[in-house]
C-alpha cells in the first residue's frame, strides 16, 4: 500500500455571509492498487521479498555456523525461525501478485501471513541473539532487536483488529464514514510493522560484515598454507608449485 497526502480547500459560509477557507488533509493509503502504480508496486514487493528471503537464509547459515562452535541454542530453533521467515516472504509475494480490489480475500490473507510470520521471526531471532550474547552479539544490539520486535508485535495486533472491522474495501474514504478511523489506524500500524522489519534487518549488517571478514581471513590462511608446501630451491619446481597452488585454491 502506498501513501499519498491530498490537500484540498473547503469554503465554509459564516453566519454573516463571509466565506472561510479551510485546508482539509486527506491521507490515502491505497494508491498502489491501480495501474500503472500497481505494476511498479508489485515488482518492488516481489524484489523486496526476494531480498528478505536471501537475508534470512544468510542469517540462518551464520547462526548455524556460530552454534556449531558455541552450542548456545538448539538447531531446530534456528530452522523454525527460517521457515517462518520464508513463509512471510511468500505472503509478501501473494500481496504483490493479487490486487486488493480484485481479490481482497487472497490479498488480505497474504498480508496476514507476511506480517504475523515476520513478527514471529523477529521475536525468535531476538531470543537467539540473547542466547549468543556476548560471544557473537553485543548486549545493546540484542536490546535494539527486542525493542523493534516488541513494537512490531504491539502494532500488528491493532492492525489485524481494525482491518477485521472494516466492512468494505475501497480507495476513496470520507473522514465522516464509520470505518474511516479503522482504515487509518490499520494503515498506520501496517507501515509501523513494515518499517520495523527494515530496521530489524539493518541490525544484521554487523554480523554479515564480521562473517565476511572471517571468510576473508580463512581464504588468506588457505593460501599461506598452500604456499608453505612449495619447494623454494628449484625455480622450475616453484613455477609448477605456484600453478598447483592456484588450481588447489580454485578447486576449494
Amino acid at each position: 500500500m502506498h501513501c499519498r497526502v491530498i490537500v484540498r480547500q473547503e469554503q465554509l459560509m459564516a453566519p454573516e455571509g463571509t466565506a472561510d477557507v479551510n485546508l482539509v488533509i486527506d491521507i490515502q493509503f491505497d494508491t498502489g492498487t491501480t495501474p500503472p502504480e500497481s505494476g511498479i508496486f508489485g515488482f518492488m514487493i516481489n524484489f523486496s521479498a526476494f531480498l528478505g528471503a536471501a537475508t534470512m537464509y544468510t542469517r540462518y547459515k551464520i547462526v548455524e555456523k556460530q552454534n556449531q562452535t558455541s552450542h548456545f541454542s538448539t538447531p531446530v530453533f534456528n530452522l523454525v525461525s527460517l521457515v517462518l521467515g520464508l513463509v512471510g516472504c511468500i505472503g509478501m509475494g501473494i500481496v504483490a501478485n493479487f490486487q486488493e480490489l480484485a481479490v481482497p480475500v487472497v490479498h488480505d490473507g497474504g498480508a496476514l501471513l507476511a506480517f504475523v510470520c515476520g513478527v514471529v521471526y523477529t521475536l525468535l531471532q531476538s531470543i537467539i541473539s540473547y542466547k549468543s550474547c556476548p560471544q557473537w552479539n553485543r548486549l545493546s544490539t540484542c536490546h535494539v532487536r527486542l525493542a523493534i520486535s516488541a513494537i512490531s508485535c504491539a502494532a500488528v495486533i491493532p492492525m489485524i483488529a481494525c482491518a477485521s472491522l472494516i466492512s468494505i474495501t475501497k480507495l476513496e474514504w470520507n473522514p465522516k464514514e464509520k470505518d474511516y478511523v479503522y482504515h487509518v489506524v490499520s494503515a498506520i500500524c501496517e507501515w509501523t510493522v513494515a518499517f520495523g522489519f527494515i530496521f530489524y534487518f539493518l541490525t544484521f549488517v554487523q554480523d554479515f560484515q564480521r562473517e565476511g571478514g572471517t571468510l576473508s581471513d580463512l581464504a588468506t590462511k588457505k593460501i599461506l598454507h598452500i604456499e608453505t608446501k612449495c619447494h623454494p630451491k628449484d625455480i622450475h619446481r616453484n613455477q609448477r608449485c605456484r600453478l598447483k597452488k592456484e588450481d588447489s585454491y580454485l578447486s576449494q
